[in-house]
């Protein structure tokens, strides 16, 4: 329950609420950050005679029945966040505002019930909650239509994203003038647009995304002008992009891929000068020239693929300085790259597939690190192959044209005759039946080409390639061709090969879901292919033998060379889209499927092992006839994976993502990366090592803080600088710090935090400043509670930002105000390539060491309260602002978990007096022994409902070193025993290793084999 002033029970005494709740929000977040409870969390403060009334108590239950809601528990109040009724800041949960009459009367205003497996339909008995302002019921299964009852709400938000609601949006919704989002994305709504959603004055975010929708965008939207986000992807819409679109001047990111929509891209989106984020893909009609673009400097991602441009690539792209992708793919664009492209330093992604550009490569390419795309072009290319390292170059000077082979493929002489080929796609070497399956590890990135092992070589590509396939079958609607989800499908296909290459595509075209059972997660998979003729082949000449001009390195397939070519790498889809029915009940994914994830514009995908039990079930056999001693045939077989997507939950039908050759790139829709799950970094113990020693020496860190400089201090013992952390089943990567400077080459990192942030960052600045070629050259700027560490030599900086609650403090007449609802120092955070947020120990400080006089909850204005109460909802709200404001596509986000004291050796059955002075060892095993603390369990559970934010979990590793303290030590006595931060070298160089083990991860997908023992 949230305590506001008194407000009359009235409906412009609500307005007024909803008013002054929503004035105090970032525009794009969600409108529930300022309405926690204060009852929810349990505490002394709470009056307990604040009650929900009657005709509410009664709403809820039939809207529970409605929704398939069985366990909220209405022998207690339903405000009272007891027993079923969660907390606020959770996904299931029923939110009050208890101000009313003199804080006696509850009114619910939210209902947040995200993934609860939920298998009713959409309850009209909504409109028998007359406060509420928010119904989120994201990813569960609910099944009919929206109720135009609906319409008669004051609600600010509305979320039905990924469930399996029909028919028309009703035009009532329409009538909702309070309306700020409506998610309604990744169901199976269908019908025209109704005309009334152009009357929402305040929308903000639209997300209208995989679904069903038909027919031309309304004139009406032309009244949006109150639009941050839109997305209406993945439908089937008619007409052209209307050039309404330049009344939506604060429109921010705006997608419109795969959409059904005609180009060309009317030039009035020259007036979007907000643009940070723009996707346009697969439009249909004429061929037109580049559109004109505001020139946003902070603009970060813009993909025109598949969109018929022609021309030349313009200048005024090379002054979006801030741009970190730009895919230009699958158009028609001629002439040289332009000449200045490598002023674009912050460019991650470049895709330019697909296109007809000639001219030299430039040269800085080969050296920049980044993923480069520039297959199927024209270009003059150096002589040095295909093959280089991010750079994908295959067929990128000229098309296999008269049998000639592809610039990048001009390989005349080959060891043997190939007939066949069995590969295991993301597997190792495996037998099936009589056939041996070539294993396939590889995961060499995005922009890649390589020949893979015994005649067959990939190209992963990033993007999607125009050319048309030689084998031009589209694949498929995976739940009605298997009849049901996680069913095996045996496909039939027919190819001729006539000029001695077989290239096998796999394309993405902008359909189907993309965050169905979570977010990233792409429907089904192929796991193995293998092609073999369909008629007998003559005995093997042996090796050595030579193959014709016209061959193309690698396969013979009837005796001309074939090259088995993996490339696009995401499935093409024609527009087959049928509406299919769930037919089994709620389940969990498939265990047997790992995904691993990259943080940026891809996802890497490992799949289960073809195993001989599952052949014939899982099997896509594809058959091919021979007709003549000039066209080979042969049998093309894919073997899916079993589970493809939950049982009961949709997956829009097309397998939008497929492995092959062990790399799975998807567009542009990317989850944040975790270290595999079989390798816990942060379980373990430490090793006593007599050969460790700090990566730097904490006297020729010419930065170093004397607070942390224990051995400068006169520390006697140099133990503690002799352990290792060993994770339980995995071994952490050498922190090699050139590896780390290259992955870091143009990025921006920020520390947000208290001194326990400035420790870590500490170690950081040292370890790249030890380790990095030119000593001489970096820079350290501090400007208030900003200090910034930089290498010019490699474009990176590493900023530390002190922030020791992230939520504000405000001083106001009344003195300082620990605001926990509220975030306004946060746009100093946006625009960085990695954030590692912390907090917690000043939230204990009491006295004259406490940082605030008031703490203010929503609107009420208290002395003090429940520490750990505080901190959860400082924390919740920071939570919200990371989901609802970074941009994963932009920016990684670690939290650094809690860093532990030692000044109670109660903690480690000592004495209660014993501290962490004196103490010279670690704690040995694998835990803490009374455990970790609540401001740890807190955090766990806050940041484990986050997509958006990996946890550091450094709270037990760091519990078990109370020796690593400076104690004494820290400025030479001068300030007492100091058990809360760390010695450098010391504990805080692991905290960094942990963190590049995690980077790893996400820069090459191949880490996972690397931190595994």
């Amino acid at each position: 329950m949230l305590f506001l002033p008194h407000q009359e029970s009235s409906s412009s005494g609500q307005r007024r609420v909803t008013d002054m709740i929503w004035s105090r929000l970032r525009p794009v977040i969600v409108p529930l950050v300022l309405l926690f409870s204060f009852f929810s969390f349990t505490t002394p403060f709470a009056s307990a005679a604040a009650v929900l009334p009657a005709s509410e108590v009664q709403a809820l239950k039939e809207i529970g029945q409605t929704l398939g809601k069985a366990d909220w528990d209405f022998s207690v109040d339903p405000c009272s966040g007891q027993n079923s009724w969660g907390i606020a800041g959770s996904e299931n949960a029923v939110i009050c505002n208890c101000s009313y009459s003199n804080n006696t009367v509850c009114h619910v205003i939210s209902i947040i019930l995200k993934s609860q497996n939920l298998q009713g339909t959409l309850p009209p008995q909504l409109v028998n909650l007359p406060y509420l302002i928010e119904i989120d019921l994201t990813r569960n299964y609910l099944n009919g239509t929206i109720p135009p009852e609906w319409g008669s709400l004051n609600l600010l938000n509305i979320s039905l994203l990924a469930n399996r609601v029909s028919g028309p949006i009703p035009k009532e919704i329409g009538n909702i003038s309070t309306l700020k989002s409506l998610v309604l994305e990744f169901n199976q709504l269908s019908g025209v647009l109704p005309p009334e959603l152009g009357n929402l004055p305040q929308i903000q975010r639209l997300f209208l995304t995989s679904n069903y929708f038909i027919g031309e965008i309304p004139a009406t939207f032309a009244n949006l002008t109150s639009l941050k986000d839109l997305r209406i992807g993945d439908n089937q819409f008619t007409g052209k992009i209307p050039s309404f679109i330049q009344n939506w001047k604060g429109l921010e990111k705006l997608i419109i891929q795969g959409s059904g929509l005609e180009g060309p891209i009317p030039p009035e989106i020259a007036n979007l000068n907000n643009l940070l984020d723009l996707r346009i893909s697969d439009l249909k009609g004429p061929p037109s020239p580049f559109p004109p673009l505001f020139i946003n400097l902070s603009m970060r991602t813009l993909i025109l693929k598949s969109c018929n441009l022609i021309g030349s690539i313009p200048d005024y792209i090379l002054k979006l300085a801030g741009l970190k992708i730009l895919d230009l793919s699958f158009n028609n664009l001629t002439g040289p790259i332009p000449g200045n492209f490598e002023s674009l330093t912050t460019i991650n992604y470049l895709y330019l597939t697909g296109n007809s550009l000639t001219g030299p490569v430039p040269e800085w390419f080969f050296n920049s690190g980044k993923y480069i795309d520039l297959s199927y072009n024209n270009f003059t290319i150096p002589p040095q192959g295909c093959e280089k390292s991010t750079v994908n170059l295959f067929a990128s000077s000229a098309k296999i044209i008269n049998s000639e082979p592809a610039a990048c493929l001009g390989i005349s002489h080959c060891p043997r005759t190939f007939y066949k080929i069995h590969i295991n796609c993301g597997g190792s070497e495996v037998t099936v039946g009589n056939e041996l399956y070539e294993a396939d590890s590889r995961t060499d990135g995005p922009s890649h080409f390589s020949t893979g092992g015994h005649g067959w070589a990939f190209s992963s590509t990033g993007v999607f390639m125009d050319d048309e396939p030689p084998i031009n079958t589209y694949i498929w609607n995976n739940t009605s061709e298997a009849h049901g989800n996680g069913k095996a499908v045996i496909k039939t296909f027919t190819a001729n090969v006539t000029d001695g290459t077989l290239e096998i595509r796999f394309f993405w075209a902008g359909k189907g879901t993309v965050s169905i059972p979570k977010k990233g997660d792409y429907g089904p998979l192929i796991s193995a292919i293998s092609v073999t003729p369909n008629f007998d082949t003559p005995k093997e000449p042996g090796t050595g033998s030579s193959i014709s001009a016209g061959a193309v390195g690698g396969i013979a397939v009837a005796g001309i060379a074939a090259i088995v070519l993996f490339v696009g790498i995401i499935w093409w889809i024609r527009n087959q889209r049928q509406k299919h029915s769930m037919q089994n009940g709620p389940s969990s994914v498939n265990d047997e499927i790992t995904y691993k994830a990259m943080r940026n514009h891809f996802q890497y995908v490992k799949v289960k092992k073809v195993t001989e039990t599952e052949t014939q079930s899982t099997q896509i056999d594809t058959t091919l006839t021979a007709s003549s001693t000039s066209a080979a045939d042969f049998h093309f077989k894919s073997v899916t994976a079993k589970k493809l997507c939950p049982e009961n939950m949709e997956c829009k039908g097309f397998g939008l993502l497929v492995l092959v050759a062990a790399v799975v790139l998807l567009a542009s829709v990317p989850t944040h990366a975790k270290p595999a799950a079989a390798c816990n970094l942060f379980r373990g113990r430490w090793i006593y090592d007599r050969n460790s020693r700090p990566l730097y020496n904490s006297s020729s860190c010419p930065f170093m803080q004397k607070e942390f400089d224990c051995q400068g201090n006169g520390r006697p013992d140099n133990l503690y600088l002799k352990y290792t952390w060993k994770p339980r089943s995995c071994s952490l990567p050498r922190f090699i710090g050139r590896t780390f400077l290259r992955f870091l080459k143009g990025k921006k990192i920020l520390f947000v935090g208290d001194s326990l942030s400035l420790n870590q960052w500490q170690s950081l600045t040292c370890m790249l400043y030890a380790l990095s070629p030119n000593k001489s050259n970096y820079r350290l700027q501090t400007s208030g509670s900003t200090t910034i560490f930089s290498l010019p030599d490699y474009g990176m900086s590493v900023t530390l930002s002190r922030n020791a609650f992230l939520v504000d403090v405000v001083e106001e007449d009344i003195g300082r105000v620990l605001k926990l609802d509220s975030i306004s120092n946060g746009d100093s955070w946006i625009g960085y390539d990695i954030l590692i947020f912390n907090t917690w120990h000043w939230w204990l400080h009491t006295g004259r060491k406490q940082a605030w006089d008031y703490i203010q909850q929503g609107g009420t204005l208290r002395k003090d309260m429940n520490r750990l109460v505080a901190f959860k909802e400082g924390l919740t709200t920071w939570s919200k602002w990371v989901e609802s404001t970074i941009d994963p596509t932009k920016t990684r986000v670690f939290f650094q978990g809690i860093s532990p004291t030692h000044y109670n050796g109660s903690g480690w059955h000592e004495s209660g007096s014993a501290t962490c002075g004196s103490q010279t060892e670690p704690i040995d095993g694998p835990k803490y022994p009374t455990g970790l603390p609540m401001e740890a369990k807190i955090v766990k559970q806050v940041v484990g409902k986050m997509t958006r934010v990996s946890l550091l979990d450094i709270t037990t590793l760091s519990q078990l070193r109370k020796d690593g303290h400076p104690s004494i030590y820290g400025f030479g006595g001068e300030r007492g025993n100091d058990c809360s931060h760390w010695c450098l070298g010391g504990v805080p160089d692991t905290w960094n290793r942990l963190l590049y083990a995690m980077l790893l991860v996400d820069r090459e997908p191949d880490a996972e084999l690397k931190i595994k023992s």
